[in-house]
């Protein structure tokens, strides 16, 4: 019995056929998105003219128009699926482009994909595999470890296999991979869609980035997320990089003593690969984002049972926020105690900055000593790890997607250990291309703080590098400055300097201070994204 209006609507538009459904959703999208533009560009306009309201009345109003925004993103996303989630889940995690409102809103989608069935991920494995899923697996678990728009993951237990010297080896635990069916076709027709959207004269016209450079990008890079194929590739080349002890004297020590890379990447499993199934390494432990979420939920219970209590429960909601961070891990500390936490810094991982690396102290002052280590340790781990996927040989590139639920954290004998997970959106960079990363990164850190940064000539000269043009009339000096705050936003993490902010809708954001961007190179869009998420 359907207990809704929109629960009938919904089954009567699956009754239809193919064309008549796709038709229904071009003009359900274009409708709703036209709405929210033009009630956007209408309340620009209202508070243009009504410039006798204050700065504060001004900001106020924004906030509610935002709040306004987000909802009716949220309900565009949960009503029609495919792409349109996968994007709001995506701006939930940005906040540098998007307004702290949309962030409050859209996080609530981050765990909101209906799962798929047990006989459906069957289907998609006696495609892809051959197998069944007892034939596969000797365990295998129905309830998924996650559920994304693309694809969603389980846990599961290879048959034992007999080793050479006659023993049967135990069941080898696994993350198996299953793309959703139906998936690539929806999300590729749905770009198409918000394509035509932005490639709107008047649309286009409004925006301070082309639209088009972006979409561009991220049409290409979409094609690569459904083939499972390529991102083994990608997870296998990194995980040999970060196994291998780093370049140095003493490295047949290192290798002695059981050498343990700053971050662990799972590694896939031979001859279970396919362009829609991949079965890989099972890394223990919790989602960063989950844990952040369950520690919050339980700050009620004492500290220690509070840390023991999500370590043990995989099932949880996701947020994320930076002293909470912290927090975690000194909790974390406290529990797993008299574990060390003294770290040794190769050099290679410098592209995060000391500065860098210490800006969750100064946002969260309030926190413990061994708290702020423990967030620095998170912080060196992933910067050493990026550094090495970047500059040494055997991957070149980088993983652009670690947003906090790709981020895998687990408790051990010194301290904890994280993992690095999903290798969907990878982008690997020519030598030239490399060089001209670090002497961007040289630059910044050669420069000191935000003064030094600010009358820089070789961050400007790096940053042209890169292939960056823009157009602005204003006074050298201040296009210098707002070069070197547009640096510090894209390949930083440290706080930007006055008067900038970070609220993408201000005339103060870098960007829009820096003027219009007339060139920049595509393949940069997922570095910087990569370092946004850092």
């Amino acid at each position: 019995m359907v207990s809704s209006a929109a629960e009938r609507r919904r089954g009567a538009g699956h009754a239809l056929a193919q064309p008549l459904r796709d038709t229904r959703r071009n003009l359900h999208f274009f409708a709703r998105a036209g709405y929210i533009f033009c009630s956007y560009k209408s309340f620009a306009l209202r508070t243009h003219l009504l410039s006798r309201l204050r700065g504060d009345q001004v900001e106020a109003a924004w906030a509610a128009q935002h709040e306004w925004g987000g909802a009716q993103l949220y309900a565009i996303a949960i009503d029609l699926q495919g792409f349109h989630l996968k994007g709001a889940q995506w701006l939930s995690a940005r906040p540098d482009i998007c307004p702290p409102e949309w962030i409050a809103v859209l996080s609530r989608l981050q765990d909101r994909c209906p799962p798929l069935r047990r006989t459906e991920v069957e289907t998609v494995l006696r495609a892809e595999l051959g197998l069944s899923i007892d034939e596969a697996f000797a365990r295998f678990d129905d309830t998924p470890i996650g559920a994304a728009s693309i694809a969603q993951v389980h846990r599961a237990w290879l048959h034992p296999t007999r080793r050479w010297c006659g023993l049967w080896r135990s069941c080898r635990p696994v993350a198996v991979k299953v793309q959703r069916p139906r998936a690539e076709y929806l999300m590729m027709r749905d770009l198409r869609n918000i394509r035509a959207f932005f490639s709107l004269p008047f649309v286009r016209s409004s925006l301070a980035w082309d639209p088009m450079v972006i979409l561009d990008q991220v049409d290409s890079e979409m094609e690569h997320e459904f083939d499972f194929i390529g991102e083994a590739r990608a997870m296998d080349a990194v995980s040999e990089v970060l196994r291998r002890p780093p370049p140095g004297r003493f490295r047949w020590l290192r290798e002695a003593a059981f050498y343990r890379p700053p971050v662990q990447v799972p590694h896939s499993v031979s001859g279970m690969v396919t362009k829609r199934v991949l079965v890989m390494d099972f890394l223990p432990g919790m989602q960063l984002s989950r844990l952040v979420r369950e520690v919050g939920a339980a700050r009620a219970v004492d500290a220690a049972q509070a840390a023991v209590h999500v370590l043990d429960n995989p099932s949880a909601p996701q947020a994320l926020s930076q002293p909470a961070v912290g927090d975690i891990f000194g909790r974390l500390r406290r529990t797993r105690a008299r574990s060390s936490t003294r770290h040794t810094n190769t050099g290679v991982g410098t592209f995060i900055t000391e500065e860098s690396a210490s800006s969750a102290t100064t946002s969260s002052r309030s926190l413990t000593r061994g708290q702020r280590a423990a967030s620095r340790r998170l912080l060196r781990a992933l910067a050493e790890a990026y550094g090495r996927m970047l500059f040494e040989d055997g991957f070149e590139g980088v993983h652009a997607d670690p947003h906090p639920g790709n981020i895998v954290i687990r408790p051990g004998l010194r301290g904890f250990r994280v993992g690095l997970v999903d290798f969907g959106q990878t982008k690997s960079y020519d030598l030239s291309m490399r060089l001209r990363l670090a002497r961007m990164v040289e630059a910044l850190c050669a420069a000191g703080g935000a003064a030094g940064r600010a009358s820089s000539e070789d961050v400007v000269a790096a940053f042209q590098g890169l292939g960056i043009r823009w157009n602005s009339s204003r006074p050298l000096a201040e296009q210098r400055a707002a070069v070197a705050a547009t640096a510090t936003e894209w390949y930083d993490t440290s706080p930007l300097p006055q008067p900038f902010s970070q609220d993408p809708t201000s005339p103060n954001y870098p960007v829009l201070a820096l003027g219009r961007i007339t060139a920049f190179p595509v393949e940069m869009l997922y570095f910087v994204r990569a370092i946004q998420y850092l």
